[in-house]
C-alpha cells in the first residue's frame, strides 16, 4: 500500500458516510450538509457537519486496516499522532459554540 493508502481508505469511508447523509436530505430535509470544513483553526470534527434547525451533528471519520493496532485508550490520552486526545476533542466541541 502506498504511503497515502490508509488515508485514501479513510476518504472512501468519509465519502460513504457523506453520501449516506446527502441521501438522507431527501427525506430529513437538512438545512445544511457541510463536508471538510474547519470551524476553527484546530477543529478535530471537520469531516462532516449536518444541521437541521438547532440540531448539529459533527463527525470525524477514522479508519485503520491494522488489526495489530486497534483503538487503545492511550490514543485518547496522549499525543499519539492521531489527534484524538480527549481533552482536544472536548475543547473543539466547546469552542464550536452553539
Amino acid at each position: 500500500m502506498s504511503s497515502l493508502g490508509a488515508a485514501h481508505l479513510g476518504y472512501i469511508y468519509q465519502d460513504s458516510v457523506t453520501a449516506y447523509h446527502l441521501a438522507l436530505t431527501l427525506t430529513h430535509k437538512y438545512d445544511a450538509v457541510i463536508v471538510d470544513r474547519k470551524m476553527s483553526e484546530d477543529d478535530r470534527f471537520d469531516d462532516l457537519s449536518v444541521r437541521s434547525g438547532t440540531y448539529l451533528r459533527r463527525c470525524q471519520i477514522k479508519s485503520s486496516r491494522s488489526m495489530e493496532q486497534p483503538l487503545e485508550l492511550r490514543f485518547l490520552t496522549t499525543v499519539s499522532g492521531r489527534k484524538l486526545e480527549i481533552d482536544n476533542l472536548v475543547r473543539c466541541f466547546r469552542d464550536a459554540g452553539d
